[in-house]
């Protein structure tokens, strides 16, 4: 609640107070939750609303944000300074399969009894927090809703679901399932844009202690030459096939690489911040950390937890949930983050920005989706 109190009634401490303390009791939090009274119906609008919301419904300063729609769908908005995506991911998975597996909820929605051997806990009564708002600060919080409203019309999402065939028609072509869809990006990027970009791909690097992420540049010299390979007509499809194990068997390289603290990228950040801290100037590594990583992509996690049934199994079809994704990196790129859910399906998650002019979402979605049917094929033939 924000209470603008009269100038002349009110000491200027009291103020500072009555908002510190509001802030500290959600600084203390470890999450956030929103009830919304939205229900958005298709997972593009779900994932515009888990994303950024109005810009009034999201806490955006904590690190994780569960957000619950007026249809009983739900979902989070995460932040990485506390932990990054899979790690995240993990704890939305376990409540998700909790409440598949123990079934927590009747069939109207409501909870289920609790055990006999259960006793409620001590708990605080929600209380209402109060916000003392100047004029000053008004004008402000009213300026920096205008400039999050034109960043939120100008954010261009579109969601995928591509169900009819997943990775387990990859793995019997003895491909891995990573570096297929990588090469599948970068052939639909390619008859998008005309050209190659500098492409990102989070690799973990948690076999490490404190270990977080590197970079996996997938846009390689053998994947360009899959990519060419696969726009000319007079290159036969053995052939085809061939350099795409070859682009194949790179990307799984530079994977394994990168999370086994071999990559270059976190090893030149580090670099150039030493550069910075002396002093010095180093005009290569200014130059190279400053390209835009037009395509940035990432590969969500799917079903970390162990001691739980297959999710190939058909009575899990509908729970099987679509991931998360992010904003593009680039203001004239693609945030590409992707699913591989199940062996029978994949998620896909496209961002760009309406401003641009090099890009769509829907179109390179729909790229995407060409390119997979297209290495398909490939494999089909024989």
């Amino acid at each position: 609640m924000i209470r603008r109190p009269p100038r002349s009634t009110l000491f200027p401490y009291t103020t500072l107070f009555r908002s510190r303390e509001s802030m500290e009791e959600i600084e203390k939090a470890i999450f956030c939750v929103s009830l919304s009274t939205e229900s958005p119906k298709t997972l593009t609008e779900r994932g515009k609303a888990l994303l950024h919301g109005d810009g009034k419904s999201i806490w955006f300063d904590k690190s994780q944000n569960y957000i619950f729609f007026a249809n009983g769908k739900a979902g989070a908005n995460c932040e990485h300074a506390l932990a990054d995506a899979p790690a995240l991911g993990h704890i939305w998975e376990y409540v998700m399969t909790k409440e598949v597996l123990e079934r927590v909820y009747s069939e109207d929605g409501r909870c289920m009894p609790m055990p006999a051997r259960f006793r409620q806990g001590s708990f605080s009564k929600p209380q209402r927090l109060v916000w003392d708002v100047s004029a000053a600060l008004a004008t402000k919080i009213q300026n920096a809703m205008k400039f999050m409203n034109t960043n939120l019309q100008d954010l261009d999402l579109q969601i995928g679901d591509h169900d009819s065939w997943g990775k387990g028609f990859i793995k019997k072509c003895k491909v891995s399932p990573d570096a297929f869809i990588q090469l599948a990006l970068q052939l639909a990027y390619y008859r998008d844009s005309g050209k190659f970009a500098q492409t990102y791909e989070a690799s973990m690097t948690r076999l490490y202690l404190n270990g977080r992420t590197e970079t996996v540049r997938s846009c390689t010299s053998e994947a360009a030459d899959f990519v060419m390979a696969m726009e000319s007509t007079s290159v036969s499809h053995e052939e085809k096939i061939r350099l795409l194990r070859i682009a194949s068997d790179k990307h799984q390289t530079l994977y394994r690489d990168a999370m086994n603290g071999m990559g270059i990228d976190r090893h030149l950040f580090a670099l150039y911040v030493g550069c910075l801290g002396l002093g010095y100037e180093s005009k290569f590594l200014k130059k190279v950390l400053s390209r835009p990583w037009t395509l940035s992509t990432s590969q969500q996690p799917h079903q970390q937890l162990t001691d739980v049934p297959d999710v190939n199994l058909p009575v899990f079809k509908d729970k099987l949930g679509p991931g998360g994704g992010f904003g593009p990196v680039s203001d004239d790129g693609y945030g590409v983050s992707y699913m591989l859910s199940c062996d029978s399906k994949f998620f896909f998650h496209v961002s760009s920005k309406h401003s641009s002019p090099q890009t769509s979402s829907k179109k390179f979605l729909q790229a995407i989706f060409q390119s997979l049917e297209d290495l398909k094929l490939l494999f089909d033939s024989q």
